[in-house]
């Protein structure tokens, strides 16, 4: 094989380098604009990284401690409040406020730990009902 085919051919997989790499922008620009259009589907990527690490957090909680069970339900009642949020901020049914409550009581979920969450739980499961039945009542 002399020099010019390899010239050649190095030429032949750069232009099919190039070809790929635009072919791949484009792909991700419109994957871009979709996720920005559907949020939901935007949450259900970012989420799985995250609910993978919180389900091995359970599964060694439930074998070192005695509170693993509280934890998979405040990590439960966290993706409860991100869906409701999600829901809630498509729907036009919730004003800025209560959107603003919403997101709020997530964070307050998120921070608190086991034994304040196991005290309040019921408030929050309150809460989820309540905003659930509004998202899917149609406003009422």
């Amino acid at each position: 094989m002399g020099t010019e085919d390899k010239n050649l051919e190095r030429k032949k997989k750069i232009k099919s380098a190039s070809i790929q790499f635009f072919l791949g922008i484009v792909f991700l620009g419109i994957v871009f604009v979709y996720l920005k259009d559907n949020p939901a589907e935007k949450v259900s990527i970012v989420t799985g990284p995250k609910v993978l690490y919180q389900n091995t957090k359970v599964f060694f909680y439930k074998i070192f401690t005695d509170s693993g069970e509280i934890l998979e339900e405040k990590y439960s009642m966290q993706r409860t409040f991100e869906e409701i949020l999600v829901s809630a901020e498509g729907s036009r049914c919730f004003e800025v406020d209560e959107l603003q409550e919403i997101n709020d009581l997530y964070k307050k979920i998120q921070d608190m730990g086991l034994d304040e969450y196991n005290e309040k739980r019921n408030k929050f499961i309150d809460y989820a009902s309540r905003f659930s039945q509004k998202i899917n009542g149609n406003c009422e």
